[in-house]
């Protein structure tokens, strides 16, 4: 929560920033030359099953790429996304003003000058009221969110661990997204 966060991090290093007020600003791009799946890990939030679907989602690079309406980055930082939300797809819109450590961001974080999932997370933070309403999830909610594809969920049955091995190399050898 808030008051966590503010003792952990005091107020005097931390602040907002946009991407153009970044020291290397004109390094950053919304997709570099490949999508893949070590672009971002998880920051000082509980939002792995996120990060988790993002990277999972790398393998279909072009479903990530499509739900960005705005494909470049661009000097005044309005991005516009299309998320699958209660069972439609709708615009959200998002802008480049993210939260920073010192110089490093608080939430997720790159591992590139490439924007695409902080801007993906920051879209779900945005639908779900706040970074703080974002820990501890399931992946089956982004995969959802970013393809609109029905999700499954498969448990191991300790006595059919045989069922799970072939059921998770049918799903492989069909293409699903598995997380």
């Amino acid at each position: 929560n808030e008051r966590d966060f503010n003792s952990a991090y005091p107020k005097d290093k931390h602040s907002w920033k946009r991407i153009c007020e970044l020291k290397d600003s004109n390094e950053w791009k919304l997709f570099t030359s490949k999508i893949e799946p070590n672009d971002v890990t998880q920051g000082l939030i509980g939002d792995c099953y996120f990060i988790s679907a993002v990277a999972a989602l790398t393998e279909y690079s072009n479903l990530i790429f499509e739900k960005f309406r705005t494909k470049e980055y661009n000097d005044i930082g309005y991005y516009e996304m299309i998320l699958f939300i209660d069972g439609e797809w709708q615009i959200v819109f998002v802008d480049d003003y993210f939260p920073f450590y010192g110089d490093q961001f608080v939430f997720a974080q790159p591992n590139s000058k490439e924007m695409y999932a902080i801007l993906l997370e920051k879209a779900w933070a945005k639908i779900n009221g706040g970074y703080s309403n974002i820990s501890y999830g399931c992946i089956f909610e982004i995969l959802l969110l970013l393809t609109g594809f029905p999700s499954e969920i498969i448990k191991n049955e300790k006595d059919k661990p045989l069922s799970l091995y072939t059921k998770i190399e049918n799903s492989n050898e069909e293409g699903a997204v598995m997380g």
